[in-house]
């Protein structure tokens, strides 16, 4: 490969967080993959193209790697997505999210494992908060590991588009997000569905890190949990219930009470700290109260 070929293209969705933008940006100039091999595009969907700025800034001070911008009217992450995998050079799509900070050995990883297993189709990695001493950083530092999208079998059942990785052809053939999904939640975990249905295996490496930074809004928490339930919803009714045992049984539930009891149960046994285990038992049951109001939202509004 020579400096000029693009082996990967960085795809970020962005709306109406430029001060996060900027750090995820940062962290991916950071690299150890080298610069002049991958691009990264970033496609804000809507808000008044004010993240256009933050990109003009990183391109005047840089030439490697290529930025560049794309601009859409709102249509949702999954459209975005969609739209910067249709100018990418890379052929391997690398998918994170504007409040995500890749580590530097993130997009390396990524590669060095579709170079090490050539039959791979997709590949994603941990996703872990970025900032651990808050109370919601605690919860999510410990939730996390509990939350990897498996099915009954111990298999990957769909990449979180935090930290994902598709071969471009592939992705192309499925002709990539579902564009109906208009809001975040489902659009990532019908794409795993539809691949695993024709077959593919989707793979998952430790080695490929991001860091998130949860809002520190709780009413923020409870409206994207509100909208992970529109989207089950709607995977509810895109998908049989055999389907759906395949690949992820907890969207048939209508609320997830033995979760709860395992959050609890899971939470003293490793702390040792039963008001603290309460209180994230507590944020537990009000994001799943949030992620039923809007499956039920979904179910009338359908």
């Amino acid at each position: 490969m020579t400096n000029a070929e693009i082996a990967a293209s960085v795809i970020i969705p962005t709306y109406n967080r430029p001060h996060l933008l900027k750090k995820c940006i940062l962290a991916l100039k950071q690299q150890t993959f080298p610069l002049t091999q991958f691009e990264i595009i970033v496609v804000e969907d809507g808000m008044r193209q004010i993240a256009k700025k933050t990109v003009e800034d990183f391109r005047s001070a840089t030439n490697n790697p290529e930025i560049k911008y794309l601009y859409q009217d709102n249509k949702g992450p999954g459209a975005a997505r969609n739209a910067g995998a249709s100018i990418a050079k890379g052929g391997i799509l690398a998918f994170t999210d504007d409040d995500c900070e890749p580590d530097p050995e993130w997009l390396g990883s990524l590669v060095r494992f579709f170079e090490h297993y050539p039959k791979s189709v997709a590949v994603g990695g941990s996703v872990k908060p970025a900032d651990t001493k808050t109370m919601l950083g605690k919860f999510f530092e410990f939730r996390t590991p509990l939350d990897k999208p498996l099915t009954p079998e111990g298999e990957i059942n769909y990449l979180v588009t935090a930290n994902a990785a598709f071969k471009k052809i592939i992705f192309e053939q499925f002709h990539g997000f579902d564009e109906s999904f208009r809001w975040p939640g489902g659009e990532d975990a019908d794409l795993g569905f539809r691949l695993r249905m024709r077959g593919y295996k989707l793979d998952f490496t430790e080695n490929a890190l991001v860091y998130h930074h949860y809002t520190s809004k709780f009413s923020a928490l409870i409206t994207s949990s509100f909208y992970y339930g529109r989207g089950k919803y709607r995977l509810s009714k895109l998908y049989s219930p055999e389907t759906l045992w395949k690949t992820d049984p907890d969207i048939l539930y209508p609320f997830r009470f033995l979760e709860q009891a395992r959050i609890l149960k899971a939470y003293i046994h490793a702390r040792k700290n039963p008001g603290e285990a309460i209180g994230f038992w507590i944020i537990n049951y009000l994001l799943n109260s949030a992620e039923l109001a809007g499956k039920i939202f979904e179910h009338f509004k359908s």
